[in-house]
C-alpha cells in the first residue's frame, strides 16, 4: 500500500508542473508566438523551481496543511485563493 506521504508529495509535485505550463500555455497564446527565448528560459528556471521545491520539502504536515481544503474555511476564501492561483 502506498503511504499517504508519498501520495500527498505526488499530489504536491503534480500542482508544482500544472500551475507553470499553465501559465506558459496562457502567455504564448496571448503573444501569438512560440519564437520567444527569453520567455522559454524563465519558464523552463520557474518550472524547475518549482519541481527542486516540491521534492525537497520534508515536512508532511505543512504538505498537507497546503493542499488540503479546510472544512472550517469560509466560501470568499476559496474565491480568493482561487483567484490568486489563476495570477500567480
Amino acid at each position: 500500500m502506498i503511504k499517504k506521504e508519498t501520495l500527498l508529495r505526488v499530489k504536491w509535485v503534480i500542482i508544482s508542473i500544472i500551475v507553470p505550463i499553465s501559465l506558459m500555455i496562457i502567455y504564448f497564446i496571448a503573444a501569438g508566438t512560440l519564437n520567444l527565448l527569453f520567455a522559454w528560459i524563465f519558464f523552463s528556471l520557474y518550472l524547475t523551481n518549482f519541481i527542486i521545491m516540491s521534492i525537497i520539502k520534508n515536512r508532511r504536515d505543512l504538505i498537507e496543511e497546503r493542499i488540503s481544503r479546510k472544512k472550517d474555511a469560509k466560501k470568499w476564501d476559496y474565491i480568493t485563493i482561487e483567484f490568486i492561483l489563476l495570477f500567480y
